[in-house]
């Protein structure tokens, strides 16, 4: 399958995928094919694009984009949970899953005990869902220590305040 992605700043990205995992996308801006999956795999943008309608329409999907950037937008959903079972003063990841908000770019930033984290803090790409939104997952490493909490806080242009999900003792085992 195949997604554009319209972007706020006028960018467009048409992103495909074999098997719900992206395998490459073009960005526009640059005018290059960007693969997504090893080099050893050595594919052929040609074959890739073979028979395929999408790859004629890039301009026209990149016209529709510009037109109506800023016109759609659905709000993100999140939630907030660690990776393992939590025991105090073993480290661990919790992860904020940032799921079904378009156009595709959020912010999400992290907090322990009301202070601004940075360190331990990753944030993947954002992958497509099957109804042209997007997903995005943020992990914080942390070893939690008795009366900490810790917050995710999303940014997105369609919410009229950035949704904050917070963790803490009560959520320990």
């Amino acid at each position: 399958i195949y997604v554009v992605g319209c972007f706020e700043n006028g960018t467009t990205e048409v992103q495909f995928e074999f098997d719900a995992e992206e395998v490459l996308y073009v960005d526009f801006e640059r005018q290059e094919v960007v693969y997504t999956v090893p080099k050893f795999l050595v594919l052929d943008p040609t074959k890739l694009f073979e028979n395929m309608h999408v790859y004629n329409n890039f301009n026209l999907n990149i016209y529709l984009c510009r037109e109506n950037a800023g016109l759609i937008k659905y709000p993100p959903e999140s939630i907030l949970y660690p990776a393992e079972d939590v025991q105090f003063g073993v480290e661990n990841s919790l992860t904020c899953f940032v799921n079904h908000f378009y156009p595709p770019y959020i912010k999400v930033s992290w907090t322990k005990n009301g202070r601004p984290v940075s360190e331990g803090v990753s944030l993947s790409r954002y992958y497509p869902n099957n109804d042209q939104t997007f997903h995005q997952f943020s992990t914080l490493t942390f070893t939690p220590m008795e009366g900490d909490m810790y917050s995710c806080t999303v940014e997105h242009s369609a919410l009229d305040s950035p949704k904050t999900r917070i963790w803490g003792e009560c959520f320990i085992l």
